[in-house]
């Protein structure tokens, strides 16, 4: 049901303008799927999996966040549920915090999952350190304004330093850049640049990507999907690169149809390729639409 749900809202905001929500009987038809796939303690999809219910909720919640419904009784009870669980992985914190804008208590329980030797974070508690983790935890701690800039330091130079030659992070230390994680460190990087002097690994990382354009004008690691297209563009756009590189990326997400493009999850090395963004895919659609529709025609 997660993937069901997931391709659903994605399908929507790739079809439709944000403008046209308000008048489309598409957006009604989804939020009423949505009703129904929503449980009676207001958590969303397949009772049989607790980790599946966490992250469709999370991702249902920022759909609603991007579609400005978040005045219906569907998101209050979503959000009352999503609230109340005790969850025990930095990626999932990480999530609940970055759309909730939870600090308080997540924002102590995820400094305390910091690896004391390091100052950065694996999956948990006592979890191997890596570079997906530390990347989620600074994006909530940003989001949140953390005001404890040592630990914001420490975490940007860690992923400073293990930057690949290639101007890319895989995974964990030592493993092959890929686009995906690229460019979900380019984008907390690109909302730290103000602060910190990120200028060198940002144009590092920027290359990087662009020279990852598929030849369908697309970005993936192997081939090219919506996703990571619409997040590489987004992590690349505000960077000093000609725009032109990128028109070829908003016509494959034209063009191709969602269904075949959605990342599904995957393990490296053990460790669970999380892509944030079906946690935020409808709101990263709508950013790289509506931004591309009256810069790239």
């Amino acid at each position: 049901m997660y993937k069901r749900i997931i391709f659903f809202v994605c399908m929507l905001s790739l079809t439709f303008p944000i403008s046209v929500f308000g008048q489309s009987s598409s957006l009604t038809q989804g939020l009423n799927y949505l009703n129904t796939a929503q449980n009676s303690d207001g958590s969303i999809g397949n009772i049989t999996s607790t980790t599946d219910i966490t992250r469709t909720t999370i991702a249902v919640v920022g759909t609603l966040q991007a579609l400005s419904q978040t005045n219906t009784t569907l998101y209050s009870n979503a959000v009352s549920w999503l609230q109340s669980q005790s969850i025990s992985t930095t990626d999932y914190l990480s999530e609940r915090m970055f759309t909730l804008l939870t600090g308080g208590s997540d924002e102590r329980l995820l400094v305390s999952y910091i690896d004391p030797t390091s100052g950065v974070w694996g999956g948990y508690a006592g979890y191997n350190i890596n570079n997906l983790d530390t990347t989620l935890a600074l994006n909530a701690l940003n989001a949140v304004n953390y005001s404890n800039q040592a630990t914001i330091s420490n975490a940007l130079l860690y992923l400073v330093t293990n930057q690949n030659s290639d101007g890319g992070w895989g995974f964990y230390v030592g493993d092959d850049s890929n686009v995906y994680m690229t460019a979900l460190v380019l984008q907390v990087f690109d909302g730290l640049k103000a602060t910190y002097n990120l200028t060198v690994p940002i144009s590092n990382a920027a290359q990087y990507l662009l020279s990852h354009q598929n030849s369908d004008g697309g970005f993936g690691s192997s081939t090219s999907t919506v996703y990571e297209t619409a997040l590489s563009f987004l992590a690349c756009w505000d960077q000093t690169h000609p725009l032109p590189l990128l028109i070829e990326g908003k016509r494959l997400c034209k063009r191709q149809s969602i269904t075949s493009q959605l990342p599904s999850p995957q393990t490296a090395h053990g460790m669970r390729m999380h892509t944030q963004q079906p946690l935020h895919c409808v709101h990263l659609a709508h950013t790289f639409q509506t931004f591309t529709s009256t810069r790239v025609k």
